[in-house]
């Protein structure tokens, strides 16, 4: 199911309920706390964790209130108490404390404020709240939230660190969200840190690009919960009220773009549908219902139609199709995403194809230069033929400048006028023209009249030194005069590469010769894109690499997204990449042996088994200011063992003959998050080099006996290792925030993966294997020999304790990323995030981690993996 449907079931399933089931329990009032808008009375909304009046503008809100905007989809009346401040941390998320000492909605443009407010120096205000176009700013006087502190007016009258804010001596910040971007609160002082930098305001951002403000995106993108997507993809998505119109919230009776936002919604039946998801004709979506037994959406052929037969769901790429919705062929709409600027869905005439077709001929009117066309292509307009040149009238312009008799220093007879003519410089008055050998000067004496044949000049009209001037006569095609460059005399005009348009191979000069236009650089070949001498590369596609899933290479330097499997069947499920199949025992465990089969944890349990994670919203590491929202997955039960990486060696895999295949092994969800080629020189050389590669530092699990603790985790791999394990193993290597919702239980925040109250801090050696608990036998054990006491909500064993685990993020602390959705993160770093501990920490916990260099080995570190649901 595409990703964008799945908030909608949930809805309608969470409609079903409410009409299945009703509760007596009283409903939070104006102010009171809540977690849902269903704890409100309604019509109250539930934003910053109490119960607000919806607005749509400030004049909806009672006297002395505000309509803020910033805890989406609603925009609510601030509550009193939630208006004055002094620290950017006393306001809600998403707003910042005002010059005039107000929590106020940040912005980048108008666009980021409700209705009726301006954006002024970077806050939302009402145009009441101004004065002379400004906001005030706050002084002591005017009072506010109460501050310590010795009066003053500049930072300098402050003792150091304090500074001088709204009249008062003051710490300079509480936490970082009080400091500039880019700084980070340490001590209560603003210090340069690893806070990261935000383009904000630049209208660029597509879907999925990280982002603060609403114009940050690119139209109809919005900014929600850190990343640009659709505002909407139904109504209730939208205010109470408005609609979803071309995935933007619309009030009726408003014409967007062309699109009646107070259109009339199609039903199943206008639409002949009786099963599955489609479109009602005004940018939403209908739920038609479930086929009967026997019969499947699709199954006749049509699609949204029950009928007999089985219904293969056909990918966006499947379809040729990369943008827009369409149907799956069987009874669900297909999000194909968005296409990048220039490029519009359907812009070239094809429906749901990102395209891009001129508006008009670029060259119209112009004659010479390079130009953009509206889709952003270069044009060659062609070149000038000498002596004009490109711009030497208007911009784009063939022209030539003549010179005068004066600048040529002439006062008679006949010059070049720089232009392919002569100038006549007129007749001396006295003396002769060119007397005593001075061209175009008058003197005493003769002039000796030059000929054509004595200037080599064999074209066009020239002076003859004296007061006259020649006609040396005309050239024979394809020569012209002065076209060799040389004026007066016959050559040809080769023309350029560009001037043709070509940028590869040997292309003729227009004068019987050849030019040389250069190489390309791979993947694209000469003529690649159908156009002779020009570099291009024509894409594959999912269909022609027969790959159904996951995301692989075009062949062009690009990467295809081939789409998810439908369960039971899952990505590479046979061990063939990016092809959907029934789940078999994955490759490390298919041989069997210790390690490999049923021989782990206190119970003789599968060593492959990867238990479900159901995925849902939590605080990474318990912050609140971190929120993450995973969709569902698995992640292994114990940690790789010896004896399933044995299989890896013995497949000769994990070198660099034998490395991942190109971008496999990614988080599905995460585009560019798998195997990176130029990874591949990382790897050992040879079996026999990682074999012994293995063999690192003092307590190394790994033997090259297989009938030696291969029960024991893996030890010793670096981070490409694990990498290439898990992508060999039809998995991926746990981003950092699915191990951490798995040590946390999710949203129960767990503060050891076994605590039950999650708060409980109980730990002993029954629990976990750490060396320095009360009989710890200093030394990491098989996997599970703490389970199932020490295991997670979820049964994954070993999660804390035993050996530190690999996650596939880049390190940062604190978090690059404030919000998170399915994210990775990737950087140009080369330390990873790991977690879990190791059993000489006992002081570690679920919000523990660090970072370790990705080529690092150490025999206190594993790692286990992730895979689809």
């Amino acid at each position: 199911m595409a990703s964008w449907l799945r908030p909608l079931w949930v809805s309608l399933i969470g409609l079903v309920l409410a009409f299945a089931c009703s509760s007596d329990a009283p409903k939070a009032r104006l102010s009171d706390g809540c977690a849902i808008n269903s704890d409100c009375n309604s019509p109250l909304v539930c934003a910053f964790k109490a119960c607000h009046n919806a607005c749509t503008s400030t004049r909806d809100c009672p006297d002395s209130e505000r309509c803020v905007a910033s805890d989406r989809p609603f925009s609510v009346c601030q509550l009193p108490s939630e208006r004055d401040c002094t620290y950017n941390s006393q306001c809600g998320a998403g707003e910042v404390c005002g010059i005039d000492g107000q929590c106020r909605d940040q912005c980048s443009t108008d666009r980021d404020c409700v209705e009726g407010q301006l954006c002024v120096t970077g806050t939302c205000a009402d145009p009441a709240d101004l004065t002379d176009g400004k906001l005030p700013v706050k002084t002591f006087s005017d009072g506010g939230l109460p501050v310590s502190g010795q009066p003053c007016r500049y930072t300098s009258e402050c003792p150091t660190p304090q500074v001088c804010r709204s009249g008062l001596c003051i710490a300079e910040c509480l936490t970082s969200v009080d400091c500039s971007t880019g700084q980070s609160c340490v001590n209560q002082v603003c210090t340069a840190g690893a806070a990261a930098a935000s383009d904000a305001g630049t209208g660029t951002g597509t879907s999925g690009t990280a982002c603060v403000y609403n114009s940050d995106c690119a139209a109809p993108f919005a900014c929600k919960s850190g990343l640009c997507r659709y505002e909407c993809i139904s109504d209730v998505d939208c205010n109470a009220g408005d609609r979803c119109v071309n995935y933007s919230c619309r009030t009726p009776g408003t014409t967007v773009a062309g699109s009646d936002a107070g259109c009339i919604p199609s039903t199943c039946r206008d639409r002949s549908a009786n099963c599955g998801v489609t479109d009602d004709g005004c940018g939403g979506v209908l739920a038609c219902g479930s086929c009967a037994t026997g019969e499947a959406c699709g199954g006749g052929g049509i699609a949204n139609v029950c009928g007999k037969g089985t219904c293969v769901a056909k990918s966006c790429s499947s379809q040729g199709k990369n943008c827009g919705t369409i149907s799956d062929g069987c009874s669900l709409l297909v999000d194909c995403g968005a296409c990048a600027d220039p490029l519009t869905c359907g812009g070239a005439g094809q429906s749901d194809v990102c395209g891009c077709k001129p508006a008009k001929n670029p060259c119209s009117g112009k004659d010479c230069g390079s130009v953009l066309d509206s889709c952003g292509n270069v044009l060659s307009c062609g070149g000038c033929t000498a002596p004009e040149t490109c711009g030497g009238g208007d911009a784009n312009q063939c022209g030539c400048t003549k010179t005068t008799c004066v600048a040529a220093g002439a006062g008679c007879g006949f010059v070049p006028d720089g232009c392919g003519d002569l100038l006549d410089c007129g007749a001396c008055t006295t003396g002769t023209c060119g007397a005593a050998g001075k061209a175009n000067q008058c003197g005493s004496g003769a002039c000796t009249a030059s000929t054509c044949a004595t200037l080599a000049d064999d074209c066009g009209s020239v002076s003859d030194g004296c007061a006259g001037k020649l006609d040396c006569g005309t050239c024979k095609s394809p020569d012209v005069c002065g076209g060799a460059g040389k004026a007066n005399v016959c050559g040809c005009p080769t023309t350029t590469c560009a001037a043709e348009n070509k940028n590869c191979g040997s292309v003729p000069d227009g004068c019987g010769g050849a030019l040389d236009c250069g190489t390309c650089t791979a993947p694209a070949t000469c003529g690649g894109s159908g156009t002779a001498n020009v570099c291009g590369c024509v894409p594959t596609t999912c269909d022609a690499q027969k790959k159904n899933c996951g995301v692989i290479g075009d062949g062009c330097g690009g990467l295809l997204v081939c789409g998810d499997c439908t369960s039971p069947e899952v990505c590479g499920g046979t061990g063939i990449p990016n092809v959907c199949a029934k789940a078999e025992r994955p490759p490390s465990c298919q041989q069997g042996g210790q390690g490999a089969s049923n021989t782990c944890g206190t119970s003789n349990d599968d060593c492959c088994a990867s238990n479900t994670i159901p995925g849902g919203t939590f605080n990474r590491d318990g912050n609140p200011t971190f929120p993450a929202t995973l969709s569902a997955y698995r992640l292994d039960r114990y940690p790789v063992t010896v004896g399933r990486f044995r299989a890896f060696v013995n497949a000769g895999k994990g070198t660099q003959t034998s490395p991942p295949a190109d971008w496999s092994g990614g988080f599905p969800r995460v585009a560019n998050s798998g195997w990176d080629p130029e990874w591949t020189q990382s790897l050992a050389k040879t079996t026999a080099e990682l074999s012994a590669a293995l063999r690192c530092e003092s307590y190394p699990s790994w033997t090259a006996d297989p009938t030696q603790a291969d029960n024991n985790p893996l030890t010793c791999p670096n981070w490409y290792e694990a990498m290439a394990f898990c992508a060999w193993d039809n998995g991926w290597l746990p981003t950092d925030a699915q191990y951490n919702f798995a040590e946390e239980a999710g949203s129960e925040q767990r503060y050891f993966p076994w605590s039950s109250p999650p708060d409980s801090k109980t730990v002993d050696i029954t629990y976990v294997v750490f060396q320095d608990l009360t009989g710890a036998n200093g030394q990491w054990v098989p996997v599970g020999s703490k389970s199932p006491k020490g295991d997670g909500k979820w049964g994954q064993a070993d999660l804390i304790g035993n050996v530190y685990e690999m996650t596939m993020d880049v390190f940062s602390s604190p978090y690059a990323q404030t919000t998170c959705s399915d994210c990775s993160y990737s950087a140009s770093s080369t330390a990873r995030a790991v977690r879990g501990g190791n059993l000489y920490n006992a002081g570690t916990t679920s919000a523990s981690r660090q970072g370790i260099d990705q080529g690092a080995r150490w025999d206190q570190l594993g790692f286990r993996c992730a895979r689809l649901p």
